[in-house]
């Protein structure tokens, strides 16, 4: 099976490729699977990244083929604090 496509490292960039590598991103609310998507990523830390801004209020795990890198949920925003 094959994990790694090759792209232009930008879009008219002539010079070097950069590998990008396969996510499947599982969207669970409690136990339960609400969704599925597919990502591709330079690597597990920008997979990461990526899943964390999709969260919302959901879990999302991060799986590269039968390896599960990471599980994100979105931060909670602090409340601001309100000046007299």
């Amino acid at each position: 099976m094959k994990l790694w496509k090759t792209r232009p490292r930008f879009p008219n960039d002539s010079g070097g490729d950069r590998k990008m590598a396969n996510y499947n991103l599982y969207y669970l609310l409690g136990n339960a699977l609400t969704g599925a998507d597919h990502i591709e990523a330079a690597d597990d830390q920008e997979a990461r990244r990526i899943a964390k801004e999709r969260a919302g209020a959901q879990t999302v795990e991060v799986w590269n083929g039968y390896e599960r890198v990471g599980v994100m949920t979105q931060a909670k925003a602090k409340p601001t604090s309100r000046q007299p």
